[in-house]
């Protein structure tokens, strides 16, 4: 794992634990959420994953989050990138068109959309290494699955269902040309 990887994690915390502890001053971040079908601000788009509504939520997002984006960093810096983005886009977008009408906010779909990636990963490119990977987060987090059903009110199923489908999709992607270049390797 590169350091620059290291950097981008340690980034994500910074951001998203800066904005947590301006909204304990009493500024309402919750307005820069993601807001389904209206368009408050292009800063809402950028900023509604690094804003936690409690201490318990930040915790909740960034220690897996961490796990996770470790994990990915192992195929680089670059891997991790635009995973990240690709389950944010997917999360933004699935959020912005199917969402409730409630300001969205949090990690959590680019959490989910990075554990998908991992679990997908691993059922397409059937290594030892991506595989215990899988198991480890499974270990961990199996729980959250029930994440993407709409059990509370209060949770943004869609941020998460929607990141975990763009995961899915995205872990299938680099696995399966992964496996293409493995196999060129051995020619």
């Amino acid at each position: 794992m590169s350091r620059a990887s290291v950097v981008f994690i340690g980034a994500i915390w910074l951001i998203t634990i800066t904005l947590f502890i301006v909204s304990l001053h009493g500024t309402h971040v919750d307005e820069y959420g993601l807001l389904p079908r209206h368009h408050l601000s292009n800063a809402n788009y950028l900023i509604y994953p690094f804003i936690h509504g409690s201490f318990s939520h930040l915790l909740g997002n960034l220690l897996p989050f961490t796990v996770f984006a470790l994990f990915i960093a192992r195929k680089g810096l670059a891997r991790l990138l635009i995973v990240c983005f690709l389950c944010w886009a997917g999360a933004t977008l699935g959020v912005w068109i199917f969402g409730r009408i409630s300001y969205h906010i949090g990690l959590s779909g680019i959490v989910y959309g990075t554990w998908a990636y991992l679990l997908s990963y691993a059922l397409v490119k059937k290594s030892i290494k991506s595989v215990l990977l899988a198991v480890v987060t499974l270990i961990l987090y199996g729980s959250m699955i029930w994440g993407i059903l709409p059990l509370h009110p209060w949770l943004s199923f869609e941020s998460h269902l929607f990141g975990f489908l763009t995961g899915i999709l995205v872990g299938w992607y680099y696995a399966s040309q992964d496996k293409l270049k493995d196999a060129d390797d051995h020619k």
